[in-house]
Protein backbone atom coordinates (compact mmCIF):
# COMPACT_ATOMS: atom_id res chain seq x y z
CA UNK A 1 0.00 0.00 0.00
CA UNK A 2 1.32 3.41 -0.92
CA UNK A 3 0.87 5.86 1.91
CA UNK A 4 0.88 9.60 1.75
CA UNK A 5 0.93 12.25 4.44
CA UNK A 6 -2.84 12.68 4.25
CA UNK A 7 -3.68 9.92 6.74
CA UNK A 8 -4.10 10.55 10.46
CA UNK A 9 -1.14 9.53 12.62
CA UNK A 10 -0.89 6.16 14.39
CA UNK A 11 -1.97 6.70 17.99
CA UNK A 12 -4.42 9.51 17.16
CA UNK A 13 -7.69 9.27 19.11
CA UNK A 14 -10.93 9.58 17.12
CA UNK A 15 -14.21 10.36 18.85
CA UNK A 16 -12.54 10.42 22.26
CA UNK A 17 -11.90 6.69 22.45
CA UNK A 18 -10.96 5.10 19.11
CA UNK A 19 -7.17 4.85 18.97
CA UNK A 20 -5.66 4.41 15.48
CA UNK A 21 -3.33 1.41 15.50
CA UNK A 22 -2.77 0.91 11.77
CA UNK A 23 -3.53 2.42 8.37
CA UNK A 24 -5.12 -0.43 6.40
CA UNK A 25 -5.53 1.27 3.07
CA UNK A 26 -6.51 4.33 1.14
CA UNK A 27 -8.10 5.03 -2.17
CA UNK A 28 -9.80 7.75 -4.11
CA UNK A 29 -12.65 8.19 -1.62
CA UNK A 30 -11.24 7.39 1.78
CA UNK A 31 -8.66 6.17 4.24
CA UNK A 32 -9.27 3.01 6.28
CA UNK A 33 -7.91 2.68 9.81
CA UNK A 34 -7.73 -0.20 12.27
CA UNK A 35 -8.62 1.16 15.72
CA UNK A 36 -8.92 -0.04 19.29
CA UNK A 37 -11.95 1.05 21.30
CA UNK A 38 -10.56 2.30 24.63
CA UNK A 39 -14.02 1.86 26.23
CA UNK A 40 -14.24 -1.83 25.30
CA UNK A 41 -11.01 -3.69 25.97
CA UNK A 42 -9.83 -5.97 23.18
CA UNK A 43 -12.45 -4.60 20.75
CA UNK A 44 -10.94 -3.94 17.35
CA UNK A 45 -12.87 -1.84 14.82
CA UNK A 46 -12.30 -0.54 11.32
CA UNK A 47 -13.05 3.12 10.56
CA UNK A 48 -13.26 4.59 7.09
CA UNK A 49 -12.64 8.32 6.87
CA UNK A 50 -14.20 10.09 3.90
CA UNK A 51 -11.22 11.72 2.20
CA UNK A 52 -11.55 12.36 -1.52
CA UNK A 53 -7.97 12.69 -2.72
CA UNK A 54 -8.79 14.84 -5.75
CA UNK A 55 -10.62 17.43 -3.67
CA UNK A 56 -9.44 17.09 -0.05
CA UNK A 57 -6.39 18.16 1.89
CA UNK A 58 -5.44 18.36 5.57
CA UNK A 59 -4.80 21.61 7.38
CA UNK A 60 -1.39 22.36 8.85
CA UNK A 61 -2.52 20.65 12.07
CA UNK A 62 -2.58 17.38 10.03
CA UNK A 63 -5.99 16.54 11.57
CA UNK A 64 -8.56 18.83 9.92
CA UNK A 65 -9.83 18.00 6.44
CA UNK A 66 -10.49 20.88 4.08
CA UNK A 67 -11.91 20.77 0.59
CA UNK A 68 -11.31 22.79 -2.52
CA UNK A 69 -14.10 25.32 -3.01
CA UNK A 70 -15.36 23.87 -6.29
CA UNK A 71 -15.85 20.43 -4.72
CA UNK A 72 -17.97 21.39 -1.72
CA UNK A 73 -21.33 20.28 -3.18
CA UNK A 74 -19.87 17.06 -4.60
CA UNK A 75 -18.38 16.11 -1.25
CA UNK A 76 -21.62 16.88 0.60
CA UNK A 77 -23.51 14.59 -1.83
CA UNK A 78 -20.99 11.76 -1.49
CA UNK A 79 -20.99 12.11 2.30
CA UNK A 80 -24.80 11.94 2.41
CA UNK A 81 -24.82 8.88 0.14
CA UNK A 82 -22.25 7.11 2.34
CA UNK A 83 -24.20 7.94 5.52
CA UNK A 84 -27.45 6.63 3.98
CA UNK A 85 -25.72 3.41 2.92
CA UNK A 86 -24.19 2.87 6.38
CA UNK A 87 -27.52 3.56 8.08
CA UNK A 88 -29.24 1.05 5.81
CA UNK A 89 -26.55 -1.62 6.20
CA UNK A 90 -26.37 -1.11 9.98
CA UNK A 91 -29.93 -2.49 10.22
CA UNK A 92 -28.82 -5.81 8.74
CA UNK A 93 -27.66 -8.38 11.25
CA UNK A 94 -26.10 -11.46 9.75
CA UNK A 95 -22.96 -13.31 10.77
CA UNK A 96 -21.76 -13.15 7.16
CA UNK A 97 -22.07 -9.35 6.91
CA UNK A 98 -19.76 -6.99 8.74
CA UNK A 99 -21.56 -4.73 11.24
CA UNK A 100 -21.55 -1.02 10.35
CA UNK A 101 -21.86 2.01 12.58
CA UNK A 102 -22.04 5.70 11.64
CA UNK A 103 -19.82 7.81 13.88
CA UNK A 104 -20.29 11.59 13.74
Amino acid sequence: MTQNTQHLPIGHILGGHYKITKILGQGGFGIVYKVEDKHQLNKILIIKELFIQSYSFRDNDKLTINTKQNAENLIKKIKQDVIEEVNLLSKIQNRNIVALLHLP
